[in-house]
């Protein structure tokens, strides 16, 4: 049996909760689903159609609930403005899009970035970008972590320095103090 976790005797319509609850709930979502599709019947459903109407609406220059900042939210975790035109490229786990995904939803449940050493993956994925930033800025070189997704980046509130990276970690690389 399908046993839906998300919302169990859920009383709140909708509109009740605000846009960064549902964004969360969106997030979390997807990192259980690994998917943006939702029941019909889920009250994230007809939050997901909202934003899309909303969207639609932004573009075409017409009042919308929409703000710039909801939609550079909603583009960072490639959320599907068109019901078909969602890329599955965009849906294979460890794609960059995908372990942004995984932070940010780690950040808004935990209101932090201490994301556990037994999280392999994303704790290492962390310490990579940390690494490729460092490199970017030394080399300007491009490399994986394009100046885009450094701002994407930012925008959450990434912790850069190397004091998030615990000595512990066996292959964190070894930076010198920063300055400032």
């Amino acid at each position: 049996g399908f046993d839906d976790e998300d919302s169990p005797g859920s009383s709140s319509g909708p509109h009740d909760k605000s846009w960064q609850d549902s964004y969360a709930e969106l997030l979390t979502h997807r990192l259980k689903r690994n998917s943006f599709q939702v029941s019909p019947k889920s009250p994230l459903h007809q939050w997901i159609q909202d934003q899309r109407l909303e969207y639609d609406k932004y573009v075409e220059g017409k009042p919308s609930a929409l703000t710039s900042d909801r939609i550079r939210k909603l583009n960072s975790v490639h959320f599907p403005w068109k019901v078909n035109g969602q890329a599955k490229s965009e849906d294979l786990p460890c794609s960059w899009e995908e372990m942004f995904g995984n932070l940010l939803a780690f950040r808004i449940r935990c209101q932090n970035f201490n994301v556990p050493k037994q999280d392999y993956q994303l704790y290492g994925w962390m310490s990579a970008q940390r690494l490729m930033r460092l490199r970017y800025q030394r080399t300007e070189k491009r490399s994986e972590l394009t100046e885009e997704r450094i701002q994407k980046l930012e925008d959450i509130g990434f912790p850069w320095e190397e004091t998030a990276i615990p000595p512990a970690w066996p292959k964190a690389p070894h930076f010198g103090p920063v300055a400032g």
